[in-house]
């Protein structure tokens, strides 16, 4: 923003991210932009320790510091110490997606009206299960009918609405851009938690949605074009904007794991030297996700095991450890490198590495189209079943595994015909089914589309480039 016009930015965060940010924002100026900073304010609202790093806490230390930040006081950063002081009234504030209580604060403490823009960094597809008209997909009013549903089974508003949000009718969706899929394939595994706690979130988004002045997506628009489209449609009803500003991909940060850097591009270097390039897997399935049906992860590793194919496999989800037969069958593959610190980025961009093997979070995603690597999708859970359908079908940069699904995913699927097997057996056969195509002509094609989108996404902070525009017509929106 601070490129593109003469704004000032008053970032708050938390003493958990305050490095990293800052880390990050210096990171993204060359050395003759840097005096750009100067525009940035960066505050740590919440120390470590001194309160629980529940969302009502940070909500409460924003709604104390937002007011002091309006009434011209100085705000003090818990990280450094040091109390900022500006005159400058906000022309407009962005919270995210779940941030219903900043943005009631922002409309209650304010002096006059003040736009309040919605951050989401998700795939744009979800947001049709928040809420939208149905008339392009969307699920509609979700508080309404969650009210509704609640009063005819005796739940909670909240059950309900995770009920509804995470399909419970068996009935055909169509969100913009996807291939038509029944609702109970927006959950293809077991889910982690309760329909209570997905339904309050849900509700809560629901609710920023209707209440904001307007939405900034990280996404791309060249990844979305169709849901893009629609939900502009849909903001237009209420006079707000919509505003794809992706990708959003910051530089590799300096690491301080000298040790792991050096064994995973000793890895790297080697898998090259021994079975070529392209060969190599990568498996990651993020912070919080991990297989929990044991077996059916061991088949697949067995079946790349079998092709002789190198691969890397990143574990860092603290909810699900690694369980002895995965560490087993590892550590017994000469081919084979275990870490609980993937550097992604080191790992994409390295011509070694052919496929991911990913459960299609967003972020995930639009680093592996960055860096020209198409992608093995096992989704669990929110956005990443809608990211699998467009990378499959949609994009043809991904394949799709089926068999793996568990619980409500074990029902028909649409572009099956058929509800999976859901055996080891079946999800033996269709890796080995998969990893023949993907090293063939179908990989190839998909391959070749993926650099294709990479060879886009990377014009999108071009000067009018489509990046580059959405986020100049957000700030002239300001004015």
């Amino acid at each position: 923003m601070t490129k593109l016009r003469s704004v000032y930015i008053t970032f708050f965060t938390t003493e958990k991210l305050y490095s990293r940010i800052t880390n990050e924002l210096r990171q993204c100026f060359e050395e003759r932009d840097i005096h750009l900073l100067d525009k940035i304010v960066v505050i740590s609202l919440v120390e470590d320790g001194s309160l629980p790093l529940g969302r009502g806490n940070l909500d409460a230390a924003f709604g104390i510091a937002y007011e002091k930040l309006v009434n011209g006081e100085p705000v003090e950063c818990m990280h450094t110490g040091v109390q900022h002081c500006t005159d400058l009234i906000p022309a407009a504030v962005v919270v995210d997606l779940y941030g219903r209580t900043p943005l009631e604060t922002v409309r209650r403490v304010s002096h006059e009206r003040i736009k309040v823009f919605a951050w989401f960094a998700g795939a744009a597809s979800i947001l049709f299960r928040i809420g939208g008209p149905s008339t392009i997909g969307g699920i509609g009013d979700l508080r309404a009918k969650s009210s509704y549903q609640a009063g005819l089974i005796k739940s909670s508003i909240e059950e309900a609405a995770g009920l509804i949000s995470l399909g419970n009718t068996d009935c055909l969706i169509y969100i913009p851009g996807l291939p038509l899929i029944y609702d109970h394939e927006c959950q293809p595994q077991k889910l982690i938690g309760t329909e209570s706690q997905v339904g309050e979130l849900m509700l809560v988004a629901h609710d920023v949605l209707k209440l904001c002045d307007g939405l900034i997506l990280a996404t791309p628009e060249d990844y979305e074009a169709e849901a893009t489209a629609a939900l502009r449609s849909w903001f237009e009803e209420t006079s707000c904007g919509v505003y794809a500003c992706g990708p959003l991909i910051s530089q590799p940060q300096q690491t301080d794991e000298v040790v792991e850097t050096y064994r995973i591009r000793q890895f790297l270097e080697s898998s090259q030297e021994r079975c070529g390039t392209r060969s190599l897997l990568y498996f990651y399935f993020g912070s919080v996700h991990w297989p929990r049906e044991v077996d059916k992860f061991i088949a697949i590793l067995e079946a790349v095991m079998e092709r002789g194919l190198p691969y890397i496999l990143g574990h860092t989800s603290p909810y699900f450890p690694l369980s002895a037969t995965v560490i087993q069958k590892v550590r017994s593959y000469d081919k084979a490198l275990l870490t609980r610190k993937p550097l992604q980025r080191l790992i994409l961009r390295h011509p070694v590495t052919a496929w991911y093997v990913t459960h299609a979070d967003h972020e995930n995603v639009i680093e592996a189209i960055w860096e020209g690597v198409p992608m093995i999708c096992w989704p669990f859970a929110f956005d990443q079943p809608m990211n699998a359908a467009r990378l499959s079908h949609t994009l043809d940069v991904a394949f799709e595994l089926f068999q793996i699904r568990s619980s409500a995913g074990l029902k028909r699927v649409h572009r099956l015909g058929k509800a999976p097997d859901g055996t080891v057996e079946a999800v033996r056969y269709e890796i080995k089914s998969i990893l023949r195509r993907a090293f063939g002509e179908d990989g190839k094609r998909k391959r070749k589309n993926v650099v294709k989108l990479q060879e886009q996404f990377r014009r999108s902070w071009d000067k009018r480039g489509n990046a580059w525009t959405q986020l100049d017509i957000f700030l002239r929106s300001l004015s």
